[in-house]
């Protein structure tokens, strides 16, 4: 009778320690706040949702690795092209006191939103800002993709000397800041190493009507066209040179967006499907077989049921380079903190990085991974070494 009695005791206890365990568990878990601020707009809605599932990504293997942590995300949308709206969102992050925030995809909007969390002390990690002034003299501001200055330099030289052109056509959008910029870099650098011909067109987004443009390269025998610019400009320059028959060399950058997408378009489309040829810089190489790029790629076709891709592996990356911050310490982290620890990182294993650091300025050293596009698919050509 008394070891039954035991026996119930010992059960009883064992069941309440099984229900007051989780409570155990979760009492110690080290508790962060990130924000993701982006905009929210047709035309880059892919893009920008994409970024933000490998944020999520990124978020569920750092929990699974390290389960002392939970991280918790607060989201904040502006409005496109509204730098009001970036302001606003701005100094609602600030009076909100949130350590670190992931987002501005736009230079444009990482400038703006930059500048003021900067002042406020919050920590701003930007997955594909582009422009370098972006960081400049801020120091809790970092970019996570390649400098439009280093892009253009490595690009006008790959131009050169891969294909040689006696003449090269380029055209520059000088309505938005990004391909504006991208493009007069990439003229400076081919200026200086190239002495054939360049044929410079000025054009503004609105212009829907390449016809004038596409006609003088065809005179001029134009074998390479430059355009640094975004994929919907990309693919109406596309259809009208294919109407004149007119198929040459197009060199982009990542402002096509991502290889599949460019891909699809071109296969989609059975005037040029058989005919273009892109060359064009991008995040991620895909194929690299560490341990990190083949968990991501697990983890994400669990989730998402579909192919990672590079939009996928940059808000991967920004959001990785946060947590092996964060993970270096417990409860006691500030934005002076954080902001030092990740100016410090150094030789980190990322998707797109096989040993990320940041330059003065928390300016990214980075790769350029060079990819040839044709309707068949996106075939790697070569790697350019970031830091060069």
């Amino acid at each position: 009778m008394f070891k039954l009695i035991i026996s119930k005791i010992q059960r009883s206890v064992g069941l309440l320690f099984l229900l007051m365990m989780p409570q155990f568990i979760y009492a110690d878990l080290i508790h962060y706040k990130i924000g993701i601020a982006f905009s929210r707009t047709d035309k880059y809605d892919r893009s920008t949702q994409q970024i933000i599932n490998g944020i999520q990504i990124a978020k569920l293997y750092f929990e699974k690795k390290h389960p002392e942590y939970k991280i918790d995300f607060v989201k904040y949308t502006f409005q496109p092209n509204n730098l009001a709206s970036v302001v606003k969102i701005a100094n609602q992050i600030c009076r909100d006191k949130i350590l670190v925030v992931i987002g501005g995809e736009m230079s444009e909007d990482a400038l703006v939103l930059g500048q003021i969390l900067n002042s406020c002390h919050v920590v701003l990690v930007s997955p594909t800002a582009t422009n370098p002034k972006v960081g400049e003299k801020k120091p809790f501001v970092f970019r996570v993709s390649a400098s439009d200055d280093d892009v253009a330099k490595k690009l006008a030289d790959y131009t050169y000397h891969a294909f040689k052109p006696s003449v090269i056509g380029i055209i520059d959008d000088v309505s938005l800041p990004y391909p504006d910029f991208l493009t007069k870099e990439f003229l400076n650098n081919y200026l200086y190493i190239s002495k054939g011909r360049i044929i410079v067109k000025k054009v503004l987004r609105e212009n829907i009507d390449y016809s004038s443009e596409i006609d003088d390269f065809i005179r001029k025998h134009v074998p390479v066209v430059v355009m640094l610019t975004y994929d919907i400009d990309l693919k109406r320059f596309v259809s009208q040179a294919s109407e004149r028959n007119y198929f040459p060399i197009y060199i982009g950058s990542d402002g096509w967006g991502s290889n599949e997408s460019i891909v699809k378009i071109m296969r989609d489309n059975p005037l040029y499907q058989k005919h273009f040829i892109g060359y064009r810089n991008n995040y991620w190489k895909n194929d690299i077989s560490n341990k990190l790029n083949m968990k991501f790629k697990s983890l994400y076709r669990f989730h998402y049921r579909s192919e990672p891709d590079a939009w996928n592996a940059i808000g991967f990356d920004s959001t990785w380079i946060v947590l092996s911050a964060l993970s270096k310490y417990f409860h006691n982290i500030n934005s002076e903190i954080l902001k030092n620890e990740i100016a410090k990182t150094h030789n980190l294993q990322l998707l797109t990085s096989g040993n990320f650091e940041f330059k003065p300025n928390n300016t990214p050293v980075k790769d350029l991974n060079i990819y040839k596009i044709t309707s068949n698919g996106a075939s790697y050509i070569t790697t350019l070494r970031g830091g060069k």
